[in-house]
């Protein structure tokens, strides 16, 4: 039987042919409709679903968990660079005349971030984290070395306080703040008297004053069990290397027992000389061998000339006999009586027992001694002696150990020996019953008081923090820009035992946790914030304004084909959302992007945020310092409290625009310029300075710049390249299906259609001769 064909051949099956050539038609037809139809839009959405895999973070398997965390900071170029506002007149600047001020830099830092103690919540529509910040200085991408730079401007640290003191000055007739901080520097200086009284070298004048006594005593009983033998007792003394067979009460009374049990060799002339109180070069003699002693105990080369010459002694046997006396010596006879004079258990409160009795010198201040590196010639330090001086007698009831425990020590941040501990010892006089917490009598704690802020004020409080202002500066100083922005040591702070950074910024910093929308649920809230360092609403701003924006990550919803006019950026440095605004299109290194400025007037004057002047983010309250936050150079900032107070700002728009450029698809920040600048201000009518103070001429109610702070980033050419690929591939996967799925589509319903035809046709001619055969059949 022959085999039968379709379409083509000597035997057709033209009904088949027709009826397939339908088929394909309409299989090629509904696959080119599929191809510019359904397929885009499933292709699509595989393609969004790939977009939002790569951008979603919420576990920590996702995708682009690692970079999130921190590794995009690590990979790409996150810049901090700094300016320096310098002020070039200083002198001329104290003595009334306008700042001149010439910025300086810039200091290129690299800014990395770490998101630690991550963990998701709302199954992964929430994610909470630490956050931690650095800046590595870029030396080969900076024009100035940090550490070599000098720069002169107004002293933040010297301004909080002068801002903190105002208040309380004002409640005191006749006092400014400046004068208040000399007073209450007392604080420091009573803690720079008890650091010496506790010193080694302290105790040693201890030793010095009060062996003589003790010494004659077991000098005169051991005589009694030896006869009276003064020749015996100072052979034994100076070359018996072993305690005595005769007489008792040899221990520690032996010289040579400390030089590894070998004789000193010193004379019986040389320790008669040694011994006899009337000799001026005598160890007993208060006057002047005591003097003596003391300093070539320091090293004083000319009263070891002295000693070695008029007790006919060596150097070695100078040092054999202070190694004696200070230490064999005191250690057997003088610790235990100074404790016992003084009611204390140990020798490290011998110090302290000076201060508040004056036992431990007989009643003798340290003031009184001549000694070499005496460092207290102006008068008397401690408590009852320097009344006494002025005419008044004090007997503090409060005992050592409990004077240590309640107010001198300084481990203790409530101790009265820096500001703060001062301060609320002095607002603790607003009740008499406040000072049972200290146990201390209301006597005591006026006498103490009164001690340390008006006693002392003239005679040592004030010399002191005019050496502070020489030294370090006062309201004016001068620091490499290292120390301005992150190593800053303030020496007036350090004397007042205030434990707060003076630097302008902080390296390395762990912020409380914050919490922020992943985009799970809701692609537009991605990296919304949610929470920021655990609040909802910003107590800072008394609870009334709510947490909202996106982070400063760099990463804002994906997949925005229509992007928005506006968009809430969360600030941080001025803790408040800010609003950027479409601009238009623009290009970062190929890749086409939505270019977003900050929004004019984002600082406005505002009852909320506190702000009384256009363009100030008022930080006062929040950092305890008339801090204020503007554009650079004090952009849209009113000249009256800007350039017409001050030389060198440049307000210019080019110089202060803050511009963002957004990949719209991946939702990301390609490229970003945040500019901040840092200002301090002297608040209007303050009277902090006396008239006779350095810095009385400065004006007040005048904003000055100290440093513009910059933000950038640039992606590394890596992800710039991978960018470019992604979006070549999502261009293939969207075009290339489409096009392949058309074009079988196509021939699949071309070729229906032929075949179709070809049935039709070839069927209706086998219809017409099966006619002409029936009529011919007829005829016959």
């Amino acid at each position: 039987m022959a085999k039968r064909m379709c379409c083509h051949g000597k035997k057709v099956n033209h009904k088949g042919c027709l009826v397939s050539g339908i088929f394909l038609a309409v299989i090629g037809a509904v696959l080119f409709i599929l191809a510019f139809a359904l397929l885009p839009s499933l292709i699509n959405k595989a393609t969004q679903n790939a977009v939002l895999q790569a951008v979603i973070v919420d576990s920590t398997s996702s995708q682009r968990y690692n970079d999130w965390a921190g590794q995009q900071s690590i990979e790409n170029y996150y810049q901090q660079y700094f300016y320096a506002w310098n002020l070039t007149n200083p002198e001329e600047f104290l003595n009334g005349s306008i700042p001149i001020f010439e910025t300086v830099g810039p200091f290129n830092y690299k800014y990395e971030f770490n998101f630690s103690n991550v963990s998701f919540q709302d199954g992964g529509n929430l994610a909470t984290y630490t956050q931690t910040k650095s800046f590595i200085y870029q030396s080969d991408m900076s024009p100035n070395d940090p550490t070599q730079v000098m720069i002169t401007n107004i002293n933040p640290a010297y301004l909080g306080l002068m801002f903190q003191l105002a208040p309380n000055a004002e409640l005191l007739p006749g006092m400014v703040a400046e004068n208040l901080l000399i007073a209450l520097a007392g604080c420091g200086q009573m803690r720079v008297f008890l650091e010496y009284l506790s010193s080694d070298n302290f105790t040693n004048i201890i030793y010095f004053t009060q062996n003589p006594n003790l010494y004659q005593e077991q000098y005169t009983n051991i005589l009694k069990t030896i006869g009276g033998d003064e020749q015996y007792f100072y052979q034994q003394w100076a070359n018996a290397t072993t305690i005595p067979q005769k007489g008792n009460g040899w221990y520690g009374m032996l010289v040579s027992s400390t030089s590894n049990n070998q004789s000193s060799n010193i004379s019986l002339a040389s320790a008669k000389l040694l011994f006899n109180s009337t000799n001026e070069n005598s160890i007993l003699n208060e006057k002047i061998g005591q003097t003596l002693w003391i300093n070539a105990l320091l090293g004083d080369k000319t009263s070891i000339t002295v000693l070695t010459s008029e007790l006919q002694l060596t150097i070695e046997q100078i040092n054999i006999i202070l190694d004696w006396w200070l230490n064999d010596f005191s250690k057997v006879y003088t610790e235990s009586y100074v404790c016992e004079i003084c009611d204390i258990p140990d020798i490290s409160l011998m110090g302290v027992c000076q201060f508040v009795t004056g036992n431990a010198l007989n009643g003798r201040s340290i003031s009184n001694y001549t000694f070499l590196t005496q460092p207290f010639t102006q008068g008397p330090i401690e408590i009852p002696l320097l009344y006494e001086n002025i005419g008044v007698s004090v007997k503090l009831s409060v005992s050592v150990q409990q004077a240590y425990k309640s107010l001198f020590n300084e481990s203790d941040s409530n101790s009265i020996l820096n500001l703060n501990g001062l301060v609320n010892f002095l607002t603790a006089l607003k009740s008499f019953d406040t000072y049972k917490d200290y146990n201390v009598s209301m006597f005591d704690a006026l006498k103490i008081i009164g001690y340390a802020t008006t006693e002392l004020y003239e005679i040592y409080n004030k010399p002191t923090v005019l050496g502070l202002y020489e030294q370090y500066g006062g309201l004016i100083v001068t620091r490499t820009m290292d120390e301005w922005l992150w190593n800053c040591e303030d020496g007036i702070l350090e004397f007042l035992g205030v434990d707060q950074p003076c630097a302008l910024q902080q390296n390395n910093t762990v912020n409380q946790p914050s919490t922020i929308f992943t985009g799970q649920q809701d692609t537009s809230m991605t990296n919304q914030i949610f929470q920021y360092q655990d609040q909802t609403f910003l107590t800072c701003w008394n609870g009334s304004v709510q947490v909202e924006g996106f982070t400063e990550s760099g990463q804002f919803p994906p997949l925005q084909s229509d992007p928005p006019q506006t968009m809430t950026l969360f600030e941080e440095n001025v803790i408040r959302p800010v609003q950027l605004e479409l601009s238009g299109d623009s290009q970062v290194q190929g890749i086409n992007t939505k270019r977003y400025y900050l929004a004019n007037n984002s600082f406005p004057v505002s009852t909320t945020f506190k702000t009384t002047i256009p363009g100030l983010v008022n930080l006062t309250d929040i950092q305890n310092l008339p801090i204020y936050v503007s554009l650079w150079d004090m952009y849209e900032v009113p000249a009256e409290y800007s350039s017409n107070n001050l030389q060198g700002l440049n307000q210019t728009y080019a110089s202060a625009q803050v511009p963002l450029d957004l990949e719209p698809i991946t939702g990301n920040a390609l490229y970003y310029n945040l500019k901040l600048q840092v200002n301090l201000a002297i608040p209007e009518y303050s009277d902090w300075f006396s008239s006779n103070s350095t810095f009385r001429n400065i004006k007040s109610n005048v904003i000055y710049p100290i440093l513009k702070i910059g933000q950038t980033a640039t992606p590394s050419q890596s992800n710039i390249d991978l960018l470019n690929s992604q979006f070549k591939l999502i261009k293939i996967l969207g075009f290339a299906p489409v096009l392949v799925v058309s074009i079988i589509g196509g021939i699949i319903l071309i070729a229906g259609i032929s075949m179709f035809a070809f049935g039709f046709k070839k069927l209706r001619q086998q219809k017409q001769q099966q006619g002409y055969q029936a009529i011919i059949n007829n005829d016959d």
